[in-house]
């Protein structure tokens, strides 16, 4: 005999089902409007020491501490390697087939990291760096980050920044260097491993014809966190920008950007 619901707790169906999915969504929609997915963890590593004071009263629970703060991934072959095969041991032995969202959302990012950074590096040898040919512009770049913790290569469209800025790239993973070619500015802290030699790589950095003032408001919130992460002799960053950009007065923001610049013009 089918059983019926009363219109009351019809009611209390479908408000329940409005408070956990549709408001959940405007919430999340609400809050990346006020504070970009783009430099939310950088927004956060700004606020470590409220956030962790929070913790420390319990206000922040561990596995709210770990969705904000996951461990940082080692990006080598072999660490690579281990925790792919950590994810499949793990799914292999669930025995009802069901994942967490925080476990979901941590394994995903760490996964999908490893085969980014691996495609990207794959590409670039392929369709970019065989046909290279090296050049003196080439050499010094080289030269000059292999000696220095930050460079940026500037010049005018069309000259071949981003080719360069590639096949050094290349040419310092042959160096045992991690090759981390940065979209997100959150990667930038995600994957910097203090104990690895690291070559951090930005392309058009802050816009292709002029200062992206968002791109800008981007970085604000990593700096601190940026100079820290050079000082480290192990990590480089090497960035290359179009020259009309580095040359606008709002990019001497970006201080750390100006200590060794290779103008290709």
């Amino acid at each position: 005999m089918m059983a019926f619901i009363s219109p009351e707790e019809e009611n209390y169906v479908r408000l329940s089902l409005l408070l956990t999915g549709i408001s959940r969504r405007a919430a999340r929609n609400y809050f990346d409007s006020e504070f970009s997915p783009a430099c939310l963890y950088a927004s956060m590593k700004k606020e470590y020491n409220k956030l962790f004071a929070l913790k420390k009263k319990r206000t922040i629970n561990p596995s709210q501490w770990k969705l904000m703060f996951p461990q940082k991934p080692e990006t080598t072959p072999g660490a690579d390697l281990a925790r792919i095969k950590h994810y499949r041991n793990y799914i292999t032995h669930l025995d009802d087939g069901k994942v967490e969202t925080a476990d979901f959302n941590t394994a995903w990012d760490n996964i999908s990291g490893v085969a980014r950074i691996k495609d990207t590096l794959k590409e670039w040898k392929t369709n970019d760096d065989e046909m290279f040919i090296k050049t003196r512009a080439a050499q010094h770049v080289l030269k000059c980050i292999k000696e220095n913790s930050t460079v940026t290569i500037t010049a005018s469209s069309g000259v071949g920044k981003t080719y360069i800025l590639r096949h050094v790239a290349l040419q310092m993973a042959q160096l045992e260097y991690d090759i981390i070619p940065v979209t997100d500015l959150g990667d930038i802290v995600k994957f910097n491993n203090p104990n690895k030699k690291i070559l951090i790589v930005v392309d058009d950095l802050c816009g292709n014809f002029s200062v992206d003032q968002s791109d800008i408001r981007s970085w604000e919130p990593l700096k601190e966190d940026l100079n820290k992460i050079i000082l480290n002799e192990e990590t480089k960053l090497i960035a290359a920008c179009r020259l009309q950009v580095f040359k606008d007065e709002k990019f001497q923001f970006l201080s750390v950007f100006q200590s060794c610049v290779c103008d290709l013009l």
